[in-house]
This record gives structure tokens, sequence and C-alpha cells, in this order.
């Protein structure tokens, strides 16, 4: 089998769109009625390749769990949503499992079936079907004891994995049944692999990936055998064929690990995924079921299928001569597929560490990384490293902002913001909560550093009335009050918190506020143009499209210059359109609110993220749109400004992050 660390063991892409259907068609008249069948085209691919099988088995192997995730990925890239109910709609799956072009047809296409019917079988977790593997052995394809040892050391703590039945596998099977309320024997019976085969389901697929028969696949699960929802095609599809000189050397072999290992590209299991809503009949499908022969395959045979499966003058790889395919069928709706192709793989280590601001590692955080068209998901360990073993080149890593990344950021409320700048160095990322899908390049054979920034205070002096505010709901967050100061500190998850800060029922809430002026607009409402602004830059900000710029140019014609991307001279006022002018604005500078019964007033609501990505970014203006909706004391001597406020915000070196990051 060769070096299984070697290999990626998935691969899952999306799948190129068929050309449109172009039709000439005639009036229908009568009881007449035309019919126009869209060409079956898949939208994705998940492959799964050998090294995750035993060899001539079809029991798939614990290493499989990591890259499920992407399979989990690929389905919600491609769902939709039902208009009339809202539910959502997954693209279906159909289920094809290949062998290598060694042996029988009806031996490769029964292993082949077995090793679909175990994949689909695990997606949707239909313990019976594994059970009808398990005790019913073909061939080379026993499941026995090694199995049964194999899903122990996944599901708790792990055991050797031999071809007996030693003390320690019986004292591990005792553990397992005594966790799940079966008899403590020692023996794995069939109500024992039961509970089994459902627990190492559920640990490799995870609770974002178990598929209903009826709704997520091709023929819905009509038909008793599985016709349409899986098959095996035994060896009539491979990637690779020897040529013959090559095939006559290997036959000569007495050790056959050489052959195999080239072979192994052939030996996989395809899942092709499908537009949301397609089905099809099974009594029209052309594939026969798992467990009947091979006889119906061969009817879907190109014409020169047998000089297709010989062995020629030269070895021939399905991606470059698209001739090593003998079902039409297959080759129709596969032919374009990323998923089918034979390309060595140079694989390299990649190692990505995530940490906190304070550069704790972050234990248990769920990190991705996609190289080529693979991708494959691992739990950062104890000291918040997760290694992967994939394809050399480069790949691009995102951090899931899952419950366990967001209760280890919670706990940092207790903690006081970080206050310096952290070194810039080469495989270093800092990065907000809400920004952990974005893609971040990294190298093979170095290590990557994933900091993620999410302490923030809040330092405002209390108003008049203002004295026994809170937060209205626990949060990861804290308010603290000495005399009239206020610290507020915020912990980012990126999950879209708001704080709502508020006083409990009074009588009265006597107030009185000032809005200061921003150092960014005049009085009369015009943006003063700052070093390095252009018109241009301003439309893409104000009105959303750079493009806009003549509207710009048009209220501004003195500055019409400055649209070619010169520098501007500092403070220059621009005359805005009245829907790009922010609201705020329109605060008066002096507000006296009504003093009456108030039940409850609310001081602040505080979007979390926003606020801690808007510092992160050093946008001044999204700052401003946050102080200037703070109530102030007019006893206060401070000046609030826009500036000051990114001083008293012990995060103000997060722009200093940010640069470190480009850096």
């Amino acid at each position: 089998m060769g070096d299984d660390n070697a290999v990626v063991g998935v691969v899952s892409a999306r799948q190129p769109g068929a050309a449109p259907l172009t039709v000439f068609a005639a009036p229908a008249t009568g009881d007449e009625f035309n019919t126009i069948g869209e060409r079956l085209v898949p939208k994705g691919c998940f492959k799964v390749e050998d090294v995750l099988f035993d060899f001539g088995s079809s029991f798939i192997r614990p290493e499989i769990g990591r890259h499920l995730s992407q399979l989990a990925d690929l389905r919600n890239e491609h769902k939709i949503r039902d208009p009339r109910t809202g539910e959502a709609v997954f693209p279906p799956l159909s289920i094809f499992g290949h062998a290598d072009p060694v042996g029988e047809d009806a031996d490769n296409k029964r292993l082949s079936g077995r090793r679909a019917t175990a994949f689909y079988a695990m997606l949707v977790r239909d313990v019976d079907l594994w059970e009808q593997l398990f005790s019913n052995p073909v061939g080379q394809d026993n499941w026995g004891t090694r199995s049964i040892q194999a899903m122990l050391s996944r599901v708790q703590a792990p055991i050797g994995v031999t071809r007996g039945a030693d003390e320690e596998t019986r004292t591990a099977i005792k553990v397992f049944q005594s966790a799940n309320g079966l008899p403590a024997d020692g023996v794995a019976g069939p109500q024992t692999r039961s509970a089994l085969f459902r627990a190492y389901m559920d640990a490799l697929c995870g609770p974002d990936l178990q598929l209903d028969k009826e709704k997520h696949f091709l023929a819905r699960g009509v038909d008793a055998g599985g016709k349409g929802d899986r098959q095996g095609c035994s060896e009539f599809n491979p990637l690779r064929m020897f040529s013959g000189s090559e095939a006559a050397a290997f036959e000569r072999q007495a050790d056959k690990t050489e052959r195999n290992d080239e072979n192994a590209p052939n030996r996989r299991v395809m899942a092709l995924l499908f537009a949301p809503g397609r089905r099809v009949n099974p009594a029209r499908w052309p594939c026969p079921r798992v467990d009947e022969g091979v006889a119906a395959c061969k009817k879907r045979f190109f014409k020169d299928a047998a000089t297709r499966r010989s062995f020629q003058a030269e070895r021939r790889d399905f991606d470059a001569t698209k001739d090593t395919f003998a079902c039409r069928f297959y080759q129709l709706i596969s032919d374009d597929s990323p998923c089918e192709r034979v390309t060595p793989v140079i694989t390299a280590t990649y190692r990505i560490v995530v940490v906190d601001e304070f550069d704790t590692p972050l234990p248990g955080v769920s990190v991705t990384l996609a190289a080529a068209s693979s991708g494959q998901t691992s739990p950062t360990n104890s000291v918040g490293v997760a290694e992967f073993i994939a394809a050399s080149g480069g790949a691009l890593v995102t951090v899931r902002n899952d419950k366990a990344l967001a209760d280890a950021l919670a706990a940092l409320v207790d903690k006081p913001p970080r206050d310096e700048q952290p070194l810039p160095r080469p495989g270093f990322a800092a990065i907000t909560p809400s920004k952990t899908s974005t893609s971040i390049p990294v190298a093979a054979g170095s290590t990557h550093v994933i900091m993620i920034i999410a302490r923030t205070d809040v330092v405002f002096e209390l108003p008049q009335g203002w004295e026994d505010l809170e937060p209205s709901a626990p949060g990861p967050w804290q308010l603290s009050k000495s005399g009239s100061r206020a610290v507020l500190r915020l912990v980012s998850q990126g999950v879209g918190r708001s704080v709502t800060l508020r006083c409990p029922a009074s009588d009265e809430l006597p107030f009185s506020g000032t809005f200061p002026a921003s150092p960014l607009w005049s009085p009369d409402r015009k943006r003063l143009l700052q070093p390095g602004e252009t018109l241009a830059s301003l439309a893409e900000k104000y009105l959303g499209d750079a493009s806009e710029v003549d509207k710009l140019v048009a209220l501004n014609p003195r500055l019409g210059a400055t649209t070619s991307g010169v520098a501007a001279t500092q403070a220059v006022p621009v005359t805005l359109p009245p829907d790009a002018i922010p609201g705020w604005l329109s605060i008066p500078k002096a507000v006296e609110s009504e003093v009456g019964a108030i039940p409850e007033a609310v001081f602040a609501t505080i979007d979390v993220d926003a606020l801690h990505d808007a510092l992160f970014r050093g946008d001044r203006d999204a700052v401003w749109d946050f102080l200037s909706a703070l109530p102030r004391d007019p006893r206060s001597t401070s000046k609030l400004s826009a500036e000051h406020l990114l001083e008293i915000f012990t995060q103000s070196m997060l722009a200093d992050l940010r640069a470190a990051t480009e850096t």
C-alpha cells in the first residue's frame, strides 16, 4: 500500500457546469407534448481514495474522519432554500465504487459495490448494512477482529490493531459495553457491533454530516437495493491503464506491492453531487444494483470498450487521454470532474498554531487547510497546534468559529487587553473573531501562527442620571464603575452579539448632552479631505463605488483634478450628496431630553464585533458612529473625539496589529 501519510486521502471539488442546452422544438398540437430533459450534470464531487480503506476491504479506516467535513461543506455550498417552505434543499448524492483492473470483473464488482455500500451506510447511519458486510465476508473483504479494534480505538482509548482478539481487545470491548448499557462479556456480538458501528459512524461524520435516504440521494431511497443511490462499477472505469510491457513485468513479479501501489488511483469511491431538487427513477437508472452481475454494466460500454480495457503500447491516464473508461454513462457524467484524474501529488507538512492575543495556545479549535483540490479539517491539540499533510506549493487556512473558540475567547474577559504590538515575523497573521472565515495563505514546511485578537475596553464617563447603568443580559462582557468613570470590558466572538447598557426603571432620568464635532467633518456637514484621499476613494466609501466619482466632481468642480489619484491637500471640504452624509451628523450639538416617567432607559447598544473590527481596521468614521450615539455629561471636561476614543480604548494598537500582519 505504500506510505499512507504521503497520500491526501480525499479530493473534494466543485464541477464545471455543462454548456447551456440549445434545442429546436416544433409546436405541440392536440394531445401531443414536448419533453426536454436536461443532461444529468454533477455540481460537485467527493472522492475517497484507496488509502482510506484497508487493502482489498470495504472497511473504512478512521483517518477518513478528518476529511468528511469537506463533504459537509460541499453540500452546504450547493444547497438552496425551498421558496415555498424556506427549508434547505441539499444536492442529492449518488455513490460509485471503483476497483483496479486486476482479477475478475464479477469479483471486482462485488468489492467496489461493498465499498460504495459501506460509505453510503456510514452517511445515513445504517448499521444493518454494515452488519451485512461484517457478517458476510467475500474473498479478502473480511472485516473481522481488526475492524472491531480500529473502531474501538476511534471511539475510546486506542488499543493495538491486530488480526486476533487478545485480552486488550476483550477489555476494550467490556469498557465499551459498560459505557453503552450492554452486558459486559467482552464479546463483540451483534448487539455490541450495532452500537459500535453507530458510535464509529458518528465519530467519523460528526453532527454536521448525517444524510437521509429519502431526501439526500439521487433515487431517494425508493429501491430497496439502493439502485441509483449506490453502485459498484467493478474495474470498468480505471483512471490509469498500464502499458503492455508494464503489465507483463508486473505479472512476472512474485511480490505485487509495486503493481498494487501503481494501481491505487483506480481503487476509489466517488460521491457525485447533483443539482438540488434533481431525482431519478431507479427503474430507468442504467447501473445495476450492487449485488447484481456485470451484464447491465456492459450494455453501457463504448463500442471500443475492448480496446479501452486493454494494455496498449503506452501507459494511459484518464485525465490525459480520456480513453480508459469503458462505461459511456459514467464518462458522460464525470468527464470534466476534477476528482477523476491522476496527478502525482508531492506532499508536505503544514503546521498551524492558533493562539489568543496573549500568545496562549487555543486547544480544540477547528482549522481547515485547503491545498490544490483537496481540503482537510483538524482540531488544534493541547498546545494549539494542527498539523496537516497535503499537496505542497502552498495552501489556504481558515479557522472555524465554533463553540470551542467562542468559549475560549469568552474566558479572556477577565484579562486586560494586550497593550503592546507583537513583533512582525514571517508566518504570522492577526485576525479578529469575525474574520476567522477569511482564508490565510500559508507555505508548506513551515510553522504559521494565527493570533486571534478579541479583547477591547471601552472607557467613558458616566453622565448624570446614569449611575445605575448595567448590561441588560449576561455575556462576554463586564462593566465596572468607579465614581464617574466606567470601564466596559468586551470580548468579540465574531457571532454578531450586541451588549445593551440600561438603567433600571426610574421616575426620572434627567439628561442633557453635547455631541462634539468630528475631526473629519466641517460644521456645515462637508467631508474634510485627508492626506492621500481622492474624490474617487470618497466615492467608493460613501457612494459604494469608485466609478460614481463623477457625482462628486459635479458637486465639487474645483476638485476635479483629484480624481486622477493625486493626493489632495489636507482638510479641503468636499460636498457629498445628501443621502451619502452619515445620519449621526444630523444630531444637534446640544440635546435636551424630556424628564418624565421612563420604565427603562437604554444608554447604548453596542455591536461588539463591529466596534472591535472598526478599531482593528483603524476606521475612524465607524468608530465615530459609535461615539456619537453615547450620551455625554455636560459637566465633563474630557474632550471626546474620534482620535481621543482611539486613545482611550486600550486596544488602540489593533491597527498596528493589522500592519504587522500585512508586513
